[in-house]
């Protein structure tokens, strides 16, 4: 009896502890799974998102490419390819940082006014040369009877002038043979400028020598003068001295005199 009721309590603890453990592991489990469940939940959730993101995304990119001019179904490779065609066609003188549509199209659009405004000043010019012409066109009679007036005194004055021509045709004709005649004379007069020229160098080539004998003559008389001139001074100066000894004697015996006259006034006087 004791033993069986030892196997009993042995069973009982056993039972008990498989029980608590068995509420242990099914409460991990189940915190575990609730874990788990959050977590697909959320994971769930955020693929919600993701995909709905993507899809935006696709969206965007779809729209890009319609506004862009490409199809939905046209793949990156062959829309850059295309792009790259573009601005290489359209854009080949942009800088590289605008080769974009944007500038593309605003350069496109400021080209395309500048062309209407040349365009429309283009119109305004041709407006004005239609009415210019209206205007040619209502006056065409009377400038025709002008032109026709014109004409006939062109007609005139060129037969005038035609005539002036002939007349000035002789005259040049006349004047040519006075510049040939005068060439003769001029050819003559060379002749004879050479000619007296010889004539002129030989003569002068005479006086030349003529020249050398006259200063070769007055070298000789200014010699002779030099000399004729030392020996007058010389005459000059011995006849001077002899006056001025002459002179001297007298003066002596002036004084003498003067002397003696004095003496015999003062005997007078005592």
């Amino acid at each position: 009896m004791a033993r069986e009721n030892q196997g009993l309590q042995i069973a009982l603890i056993i039972f008990v502890m498989l029980t608590i453990v068995l509420g242990v592991t099914t409460f991990l489990f189940f915190r575990r799974y609730e874990e788990a469940e959050i977590k697909a939940k959320a994971a769930q959730e955020q693929a919600t998102k993701d995909s709905t993101r993507a899809s935006a995304k696709a969206e965007e990119a779809n729209r890009l490419k319609q506004l862009m001019g490409f199809a939905v179904t046209d793949e990156i490779p062959a829309i850059e390819a295309k792009f790259a065609e573009d601005m290489q066609t359209y854009a080949g003188t942009f800088p590289e940082d605008q080769r974009f549509y944007r500038p593309l199209v605003k350069q496109l659009y400021d080209t395309i006014t500048a062309r209407n405004t040349e365009l429309v000043a283009v119109k305004a010019d041709v407006q004005q040369l239609k009415d210019a012409l209206a205007v040619r066109e209502a006056n065409k009679d009377g400038q025709i009877q002008t032109l026709d007036t014109a004409m006939k005194k062109a007609g005139d004055d060129l037969v005038a002038e035609r005539n002036k021509f002939n007349d000035e045709r002789r005259q040049m004709s006349a004047l040519q043979q006075q510049v040939a005649e005068m060439e003769e004379g001029r050819q003559s007069l060379l002749m004879s400028m050479e000619k007296a020229k010889v004539e002129a160098e030989n003569e002068r080539r005479i006086l030349v020598d003529k020249i050398a004998s006259i200063e070769q003559l007055a070298s000789e008389m200014r010699n002779a003068n030099a000399e004729l001139k030392n020996e007058i001074i010389e005459t000059l100066s011995k006849k001077i001295a002899d006056i001025l000894k002459t002179n001297a004697q007298q003066q002596r015996s002036a004084g003498t005199r003067q002397n003696i006259s004095a003496g015999g006034a003062g005997k007078y006087h005592i």
